[in-house]
C-alpha cells in the first residue's frame, strides 16, 4: 500500500479526454457487453497504467504488489516458494534488472550490460545470474547457459574467478551480490519470491550504489 500510495494520480476530468482515457472508456464499454476472460484483466491493467502515465518500473511495483498481497492466503504462500524457472521468472528478473542498468549506460553510450542465467536444475537450492559489462554501445541481452557441473561446481568457479569464499559468505547471507571488475554475480534462493521484478529493481539500485561506493560482497 505504501508503494502504491506514492504513485502520481492524474487529474481525471482532463485525463479521460486524452487518448489513453478514451481507450480506457472504450475498453470498459466493450467488456460490459461480453463475457470477461482472464487476459482481459491484464489488458485493463495496461490501459489504466497508460492513463496514469506509468513507466515500466512503476508497473512492476504494482503488479508485484498485487501478487504479494495474495501471499496472505495459503495458495499464495505456496506459490511464492515454488522454485523459479530459468526461462520464466529468472529471465524476467534479468530483463528488469538490465532495464535499470541500461538507463545508466545509455547516458554515455560507451558500455552496455548483458546477463547470463545459469540453467541450474529445478531442484537446486539456489539460482545464479551473472551480469557482465562490455565495452561499446549495444543492446542488453539475456542468455541461458549450461551449468557445466553441479551447483557446488558453479559456486566454486565463481569464487575462484572473483576471489571470494562463496560457501562461507552464503553461510552468513542468504543473498549475495559478488562484484568483479566488469561483472556482478547475484546468488539467491530458488524460491520465486526472491526473483520478482520488484526484487530486480531493488538489486539494480543496490548494485549502482555499491559501484559508486566501491562496496559489494
Amino acid at each position: 500500500m505504501r508503494d502504491v500510495g506514492f504513485l502520481p494520480v492524474p487529474e481525471f476530468a482532463s485525463a479521460m479526454e486524452s487518448q489513453a482515457g478514451r481507450h480506457l472508456l472504450a475498453l470498459e464499454k466493450a467488456l460490459r457487453e461480453r463475457e470477461i476472460e482472464a487476459e482481459d484483466w491484464n489488458t485493463l491493467d495496461e490501459a489504466v497504467f497508460d492513463l496514469y502515465g506509468l513507466g515500466e518500473p512503476d508497473r512492476v511495483v504494482i503488479r508485484d504488489g498485487l501478487l504479494r498481497a495474495g501471499w496472505q492466503w495459503g495458495e499464495g504462500r505456496e506459490a511464492s516458494i515454488v522454485p523459479s524457472d530459468s526461462n520464466v521468472e529468472i529471465a524476467s528478473y534479468a530483463k528488469t534488472f538490465l532495464s535499470v542498468m541500461d538507463g545508466w549506460f545509455s547516458a554515455r553510450k560507451k558500455r552496455h550490460m548483458r546477463a547470463e542465467i545459469v540453467d541450474l536444475p529445478r531442484g537446486a537450492a539456489l539460482r545464479v545470474v551473472r551480469f557482465v559489462v562490455e565495452d561499446g554501445p549495444g543492446q542488453a541481452s539475456v542468455s541461458v547457459i549450461a551449468p557445466n557441473g553441479e551447483l557446488s561446481d558453479v559456486l566454486a568457479r565463481i569464487g575462484k574467478r572473483l576471489k571470494v569464499k562463496i560457501a562461507t559468505a552464503l553461510s552468513a547471507e542468504r543473498e549475495l551480490r559478488v562484484h568483479g571488475r566488469n561483472e556482478v554475480v547475484i546468488i539467491k534462493p530458488a524460491a520465486r519470491r526472491h526473483w520478482m521484478g520488484i526484487a530486480a529493481l531493488e538489486d539494480a539500485d543496490a548494485v549502482v550504489a555499491e559501484s559508486f561506493s566501491g562496496g559489494g560482497a
